[in-house]
């Protein structure tokens, strides 16, 4: 895969530098905002790989009554929706400490 084009500012410039860059650079308004988005995108692709692996690496509890129940039933359909559900709400507590964490 290649790397990014050598117009694409790093992700870990700062935002202050990409201020003094902008603001020191004769290029057009387009050219600025274009320099603007890409920062953000590299930003966002680093949120989304942090998100992916958490996501890559979730485990829940099989013992768990909602997952176990439907499995010795033999419903898969509501064991599957059993695990999701699982999965959700351990994203979802992880979002809420992250949350907490940051303010």
């Amino acid at each position: 895969m290649p790397g990014p084009s050598a117009k694409v500012p790093e992700a870990a410039i700062s935002s202050l530098d990409l201020v003094r860059k902008i603001l020191a650079s004769d290029a057009s308004n387009h050219n600025k905002a274009t320099m603007v988005q890409l920062f953000f995108d590299a930003h966002l692709n680093e949120e989304l790989d942090v998100l992916i692996e958490f996501v890559q690496e979730l485990e829940i509890d099989e013992r768990d009554p909602r997952i176990q129940g439907p499995v010795c039933r033999g419903d898969l359909r509501a064991a599957v929706t059993a695990c999701t559900a699982a999965c959700r709400s351990a994203f979802i507590s992880t979002l809420r400490e992250h949350k907490r964490e940051t303010e």
